[in-house]
């Protein structure tokens, strides 16, 4: 190669040289920038969520700070949508979404006599908003600085009017490298979301699993009337109950909530046409996404008193309380329903044992009549034999809503301090002719009723049914006397003779005049009835004893009957009287006290002088008249009148002390709105934990379903009355929430078709007597005497006659609605709530603000004037699905808002303790706060707890649960 060409060559290959090592090094700056990039990115990055992480600590503290206190209540600012004086308005749907006068509906406040808004505050303002940011205010339009917390990747693109948006704070520091002043380095924002106020699927049908001590089909069925089991999310979006489509419990809904931990799981994925969802069968994202302010996985919450503070008392361990309205009225009826043991297992035919005792079940004498004769051998002049005999006839009514049965027992009737009888022959008051000391006679006036019925030893629910004699051949033996079923009338042979004598007549006798005692009274402490158990070893137990509480006036009379033999010629007993349907909170069943009065008005006993055969009427001529088809081969049960409920099994909640027979009869004792003990909403709880001898094991379901253990908590925990300190409670409710589908949700949460006893019931009746196995229209049922089987549930024409509408109202107890006739109830509780919230008509000073306990709840009527809003609104001719004309005011047939606290009682609070936090932070650039550098979102769900917090002046500790960062998309 020549010279020239290696030199050629040669400045070739250093240029190559060169140009690589230029390329090299052009690489190793742009590798050395690009990870200073890198480096920068993840330090902002880093920023962002250090800015978030910090935003979420702040809203803890201000939970903490604020909803920590057992007597603070939450709600979401909806509360106070009113557009154009409505307030019934669908936050969904909203009639006017350009007149909505709220604007950021679903911000949450805590109340504990001042209102704070849960959503971002300045740093320096200590959570007050009088620091150095504005203070934010959900009816203000247009916010600071606005930041998205709940946008399409969560309610989905049609969905604006459930967006979340909150203040941007901004976040400054001193000494920022190259900056002399204090500059802005980025913001945070953050939104707390109240999971109580929405339904819970928490809440389904666990009843099956409840299988310890003596539950069966029958009592399960019961269970399932006696608390919120399965309510029913709107257009059936998802069945809480649905298996999978393999036969496998861990493919089932049930098995998935109980799975629940947080509310990100229910979000983590749903399905396609090639998968399952992962969580809950049926419900696609749409859906998840259209009613995400309605409906949470899981809501749970403490059994706290919001009226006083500290935890309720358990009622289930059936010891007591130190309250003595309770301890004396109440305690012995939650005895009575935590022992229930009947005769029979039949769902809808339960037999009590006749009892006495603090609470007793025993018949009662509603009319009674003991009646002596008076007769001569012969009413010429001279010495005449003179004869007294008695018999006796009374109505037994079973006033109760279970059968009685008198098992192999009988029932004894004894007269005590009866009067002295005086007989005068033709006329005068004088020296008396005759007389005899009642009380004294070798023969006393007692009887016995070897058996309640024609053909049984028991009483239906309500019945009413007439004894009389001794029967013919009867008054030969020794006293006790027995009395026959049927209203036969006293013959004369069917008599007994109680005394003879020999009187001297001096002129022929034309008529007896008769009184008893001085003519005047018979003394309030004097005369008695009393009534016993005999039981088949002749123990006797006295279960009640009828006594006068007022002077018993008994005039003089005349008779002409003076030789007929076993002639009815002086009597006295008592009658309850027709009118005293009209006044129950005047009279009790159970009241023994006989007050005197012959007005035709009175609402009580009467005393009456019957000189003849007295009458017992039957029930087609008075309401409390013995039932005349008991005399006939067919029963009609229309003609009963029960009126006292009797518990069949355990209670779920105070509301179901409702209608406590231990109390008055007239409407409700608690739940009804300023009824005497609706503090007993705030103060107790039934955790229905089983006391003593028991099958059910720590771990196992309860039958308050959605009662669920700590898992710290021991069996000696949940069986004392402070068992509320290891129990949460799985879906409960916030009472201050707006959400219609939520509140129709709970109120259809005892569908017809869980149920096979009202299945079947109304298949029965939607095919015309004989049902095909099927129930084409799904029917949703409330109670107002939840534990019972046998209740009515009446459809027919109403009836015409005043004695048959009383005597229904009295049996009608079961309630049966469509899926439009709950979903219109729910509408006009959320108007009420917002009504009373607001202080709108008719809810006025003193009666408006937040709840701040289930007490105030119920004393404001809101569901009470839901009830009659929704009845206004569909009536024909004043009549609806909700209220009848008919029916007697105070009625078990009335539909109110203790028919609706029964059902639902056990599961709702006036607050919240379940919350999902939403955090945001930014970082910016110091030199231009505009210029974003990263942005950060993070999610935690929070939990209020037992344990107090290490200062306790803020109440009781939250707890992180679950925590999650999120991508843009996801908000």
């Amino acid at each position: 190669m020549s010279s020239r060409k290696k030199r050629g060559f040669a400045i070739i290959l250093v240029a190559s040289l060169a140009g690589l090592v230029f390329l090299l090094g052009a690489s190793l700056v742009a590798v050395s920038r690009l990870q200073s990039a890198s480096a920068n990115y993840d330090q902002r990055v880093r920023l962002a969520r250090e800015h978030a992480r910090a935003s979420l600590d702040m809203a803890i503290a201000q939970l903490q700070e604020t909803l920590g206190k057992d007597t603070a209540v939450s709600y979401a600012a909806d509360v106070y949508r009113n557009v154009s004086n409505d307030t019934d308005d669908d936050f969904k749907t909203p009639s006017n979404p350009d007149s909505v006068n709220v604007a950021e509906p679903f911000w949450m406040a805590a109340n504990d006599g001042s209102e704070t808004w849960l959503v971002t505050q300045p740093i320096s303002s200590d959570f007050n908003g009088d620091g150095n940011g504005v203070y934010a205010d959900p009816l203000i339009a247009d916010q600071p600085d606005p930041v998205v917390l709940l946008g399409t990747g969560t309610v989905g693109d049609a969905n604006s009017v459930l967006e979340v948006s909150v203040p941007k704070e901004v976040i400054e520091v001193e000494d920022v490298q190259g900056y002399a002043n204090a500059r802005t380095i980025g913001h945070y924002a953050y939104w707390i979301g109240d999971l109580g106020v929405k339904a819970s699927y928490a809440l389904y049908d666990n009843t099956d699993s409840v299988d310890h001590d003596e539950y069966s089909d029958d009592r399960s069925g019961r269970l399932r009337q006696l608390r919120a089991t399965q309510p029913v999310y709107e257009s059936d979006i998802v069945d809480t109950n649905q298996e999978g489509a393999q036969a496998s419990l861990s493919n089932s809904n049930p098995m998935r909530i109980d799975a629940f931990a947080n509310d990100f799981q229910f979000r983590d994925r749903f399905g396609t046409a090639s998968e399952d969802e992962r969580f809950l069968l049926g419900l696609d994202e749409d859906e998840y996404q259209d009613y995400f302010h309605d409906f949470t996985p899981l809501s749970k919450g403490l059994l706290v008193n919001t009226a006083a503070g500290g935890f309720r008392t358990d009622l289930s361990n059936l010891v007591d309380t130190g309250d003595s309205d309770y301890d004396t009225h109440y305690k012995d009826y939650s005895v009575l329903a935590k022992s229930a043991a009947s005769t029979s297992v039949s769902y809808d035919a339960h037999a009590f044992p006749v009892q006495g005792g603090d609470l007793p079940i025993v018949p009662v004498i509603t009319q009674f009549n003991l009646n002596y004769s008076v007769y001569l051998s012969s009413d010429v002049v001279g010495e005449q034999t003179i004869y007294l005999s008695f018999a006796a006839a009374l109505e037994l009514w079973n006033p109760f809503t279970s059968t009685l049965d008198l098992g192999s027992g009988s029932l004894i009737l004894e007269m005590e301090n009866l009067p002295e009888l005086s007989v005068w022959f033709n006329s005068g008051f004088g020296s008396r002719d005759w007389g005899v000391d009642l009380a004294n006679l070798s023969e006393t006036a007692s009887f016995e009723i070897l058996s309640l019925g024609s053909d049984s030893n028991q009483l239906r629910p309500g019945q009413i049914a007439v004894y009389t004699g001794p029967s013919s051949g009867d008054v030969s033996g020794d006293a006790p006397f027995p009395l026959s079923f049927g209203p036969d009338e006293i013959a004369s042979d069917d008599r007994v003779l109680a005394a003879t004598g020999t009187v001297t007549l001096t002129e022929d006798v034309g008529q007896f005049v008769l009184k008893f005692g001085d003519g005047e009274t018979l003394e309030v402490s004097d005369f008695k009835v009393k009534l016993f158990l005999k039981e088949a070893d002749d123990t006797t137990t006295l279960l009640s004893t009828y006594s006068l509480s007022s002077p018993f006036f008994l005039p003089a009379g005349a008779d002409g009957n003076t030789i007929e033999v076993g002639s009815p010629s002086l009597g006295f007993g008592w009658d309850v009287k027709d009118t005293s349907k009209a006044s129950f909170s005047s009279y009790h069943p159970l009241d023994t006290d006989l007050l005197v009065s012959d007005s035709e008005d009175s609402t009580l006993f009467s005393a009456n002088n019957a000189f003849k055969t007295p009458q017992f009427l039957d029930g087609d001529n008075e309401t409390f008249g013995y039932n005349p088809s008991d005399l006939t081969d067919t029963v009609d049960v229309s003609y009963d009148v029960p009126v006292l409920q009797i518990p069949k099994q355990e209670l779920t909640s105070p509301a179901q002390l409702s209608r406590a027979y231990s109390g008055s009869w007239e409407s409700a004792l608690v739940g009804a709105v300023d009824a005497s003990h609706n503090d007993f909403l705030d103060q107790y709880f039934f955790s229905t934990v089983p006391k003593g001898t028991s099958t059910w094991g720590l771990g196992d379901p309860l039958p308050n379903t959605g009662y669920r253990a700590r898992h710290d908590a021991s069996a000696a925990d949940l069986t004392a009355a402070t068992s509320a300190d290891s129990l949460f409670v799985h879906g409960m409710f916030n009472v201050h929430s707006t959400s219609i589908d939520s509140w129709a949700a709970l109120l259809k949460s005892a569908p017809a078709s869980a149920n096979p006893f009202w299945h079947d019931y109304f298949d029965d009746i939607e095919d015309g007597g004989t049902g095909n196995g099927t129930l084409a229209t799904e029917v949703y049922l409330l109670f107002n005497h939840p534990s019972g089987g046998e209740d009515l549930a009446y459809f027919g024409a109403p009836p015409e006659d005043s004695d048959d509408q009383f005597r229904l109202s009295m049996r009608k107890s079961v309630f049966s609605f469509e899926e439009s006739d709950l979903d219109l109830l729910a509408k006009h509780i959320v108007a009420n709530i917002r009504e009373r919230i607001q202080g709108v008509s008719p809810y006025t000073t003193g009666n408006d603000g937040r709840f701040e306990s289930l007490e105030d709840f119920a004393d404001s009527g809101v569901l009470e004037n839901a009830i009659a809003d929704a009845h206004s609104e569909i009536a024909v001719d004043g009549e609806s699905v909700f209220k009848a004309d008919w029916v007697t005011a105070g009625s078990p047939a009335e539909f109110s808002q203790a028919t609706i606290l029964n059902l639902i009682g056990a599961y709702i609070s006036a607050r919240s303790d379940t919350f999902v936090v939403r955090a945001y932070g930014d970082a910016v650039s110091p030199a231009d706060p505009t210029k974003v550098w990263a942005r950060a979102y993070c999610e935690a769900v929070v939990q209020r707890v037992h344990s107090l917090h290490r200062a306790s002046e803020l109440g009781r500790e939250f707890e992180v649960v679950a925590f999650r960062w999120l991508s843009p998309s996801e908000i």
